[in-house]
């Protein structure tokens, strides 16, 4: 019987789901950074918040990004009920063991974390990051299963749930209070949706890393290389955050926010390409085709909008805020180049390739940080953003190289056959 996913459709409308639910998370994580400033008298507790939340997705990138892709690679898989579990289980166990050291890792670089604040927020980190981690892992098998409308339910209920929260001060430390907004509905959400696919059989009790050779190495390739490419997201604004004051940490905050999300938009398409090619091979280079003219369409048109809007749209917010526009076409630019540079990702992950995923994520990774190590310290914001594009441009530029080459030598073989 021929499925609806052959001619395009399942592409198209896991997509069009994986944009609105990433539109509603970034809106609305837009909008909960914006009310958290102007809900708070003091904006050094927004700062502080933001440096939690960002140890916490640091976390979260070390230990969890290589199992959606595995679990999104072997979705026709009889046993891919197997799989997710084992991953779960994996990821959910390194999650735990990361976040236990996560306030000790934070309040090394920030001493204001060490106090009232940190305190009370260390027993729950750790819980915080193995429900965050493990809803990049259910949100990967129900993408595998095709049930988008579930998808989106569990990403936006803990994004818009947590909005007025942000109107009650139930705690003496503001910082804490807005912290814990931004991670425990998060994680909440994660611990409930693995609880339901559990009691369903999508998601299958097994052992961490009860994997096949083959699917432990694809793991730990995977692993490494979607760690390597996302840990730059938290690790920037980990180093920015040394160098500036909490205001300016909190204003680069979102900026950095809003770039990262528009580096999120072609990465949520990639992930439906490599799910549906995955479970359906027939009409691959359509597919890729259609999902690289969508990242370039989207990619292009923020861009633009971002030189025209920026500016008078952050005034609103506060002139701290509005200081930062101009940084933000750059870092939109970025989000362009990575459009590009995801369908190579994707391609060598279609066709196991780990050496081209190895060297795009790698490059991204060493490249952002190197170059934020050398530049932040004597221009925090502007040496971030030049070292973030700097980064995107290169490993793009080498992804496709790379892949030009691999095409090159499989149409040599071909005609040697």
């Amino acid at each position: 019987m021929r499925s609806a996913e052959a001619d395009g459709k399942g592409l198209r409308r896991g997509s069009a789901w994986a944009l609105t639910t990433l539109t509603t998370v970034s809106a609305g994580g837009f909008a909960f950074w914006v009310l958290a400033a102007a809900t708070s008298s003091d904006t050094g507790a927004v700062g502080l918040a933001a440096a939690w939340y960002t140890v916490v997705q640091l976390v979260v990138s070390l230990c969890a990004l290589g199992a959606p892709i595995l679990i999104n690679r072997r979705g026709a898989s009889a046993d891919a009920a197997r799989i997710a579990g084992s991953a779960a289980t994996t990821v959910a166990i390194a999650a735990l063991l990361l976040g236990l050291l996560a306030p000790l890792l934070a309040g090394s670089f920030w001493t204001d974390l060490g106090g009232r604040s940190g305190l009370a927020l260390g027993p729950w980190i750790a819980i915080g990051t193995v429900g965050a981690s493990l809803t990049l892992v259910v949100d990967a098998r129900l993408i595998s299963l095709r049930r988008w409308r579930a998808v989106y339910l569990r990403a936006a209920i803990p994004t818009l749930v947590r909005l007025p929260l942000l109107y009650l001060d139930p705690l003496d430390d503001r910082g804490t209070w807005i912290a814990i907004l931004a991670i425990a509905p998060i994680a909440i959400s994660g611990i409930v949706t693995t609880t339901i696919l559990l009691a369903r059989r999508d998601l299958q009790v097994a052992p961490p890393l009860a994997l096949s050779a083959a699917d432990r190495r694809f793991l730990g390739v995977q692993h490494v290389g979607a760690a390597a490419a996302q840990a730059p997201y938290h690790v920037i604004p980990f180093l920015v955050a040394q160098h500036v004051s909490g205001p300016t940490n909190a204003a680069f905050y979102l900026i950095w926010s809003i770039g990262v999300m528009a580096a999120m938009l072609p990465q949520a398409l990639t992930q439906i390409l490599l799910s549906e090619t995955s479970l359906e091979v027939r009409g691959r280079v359509p597919r890729i085709r259609q999902t690289l003219v969508a990242n370039i369409a989207l990619g292009a048109s923020g861009w633009i909008l971002s030189i025209r809007f920026a500016e008078p749209i952050l005034d609103l917010i506060g002139p701290i805020y509005g200081s930062m526009a101009p940084v933000l076409p750059w870092l939109l630019l970025a989000a362009l180049s990575w459009g590009l540079t995801s369908i190579c990702l994707t391609e060598a992950r279609l066709i196991d390739d780990g050496q081209t995923t190895t060297l795009i994520t790698l490059t991204i990774a060493l490249g952002s940080v190197g170059l934020g190590l050398l530049w932040i310290p004597s221009q925090p914001v502007w040496g971030a953003t030049y070292a973030w594009l700097a980064a995107n441009l290169l490993a793009m530029v080498l992804g496709m190289g790379a892949l030009e080459r691999r095409w090159r030598i499989s149409v040599k073989g071909r005609d040697v056959d």
